[in-house]
């Protein structure tokens, strides 16, 4: 489960700086492209000081869309795109082993069932960091949960301070989801 060994093929889309992504400490944006067997989706790969990598994945039809992130596919292919994300993430990994990588478990909305989770410890959040977990261990990475908003930072041990980079993140995110 979630190995990038059952990724789906991606290619790369799109790259902008930092000045053009108008997004609060971003200092790159790559954007991937994957299609599943029903529905084509873009991985959107922040880089952020101290060389954390942010991944965001959602259907290509709702890249408009505000609450992108938030939308279930109810695709069952939760795994695969997981490991898609991976497999992106070590290929970075491998050419910058002091790379590492975080993600937000978005809570889910769902208007038509009349559901709104709530933003603490969502269900994504659970899955990813179970995957994470398991398929990255500690021997490479350092693991940093944020239940409180569904948060999770690995940072690579090759890093010579893990837990400046670790301060430096948080910091970073108390001042995004204060906006």
């Amino acid at each position: 489960m979630f190995e990038p060994e059952t990724s789906y093929p991606y290619r790369r889309v799109g790259d902008h700086s930092g000045l053009t992504t108008n997004r609060k400490h971003v200092e790159h944006l790559t954007i991937y492209q994957f299609n599943t067997e029903k529905y084509p989706y873009l991985i959107e790969v922040e880089k952020y000081p101290c060389q954390i990598y942010a991944f965001k994945f959602y259907r290509r039809v709702h890249k408009k869309n505000k609450q992108r992130f938030n939308l279930m596919t109810n695709e069952g292919k939760c795994s695969r795109i997981v490991g898609t994300c991976f497999s992106i993430f070590l290929s970075i990994y491998e050419k910058n082993p002091l790379a590492s990588f975080g993600f937000l478990g978005a809570h889910t909305i769902d208007i038509q069932k009349h559901v709104i989770e709530p933003k603490n410890e969502t269900r994504r959040f659970v899955v990813y960091r179970q995957a994470v977990q398991n398929y990255f261990g500690t021997d490479t990475f350092t693991h940093f949960s944020n239940p409180e908003n569904s948060i999770y930072l690995a940072i690579s041990n090759k890093n010579k301070d893990v837990a400046n980079i670790a301060d430096v993140a948080n910091a970073m995110i108390e001042q995004l989801l204060d906006q």
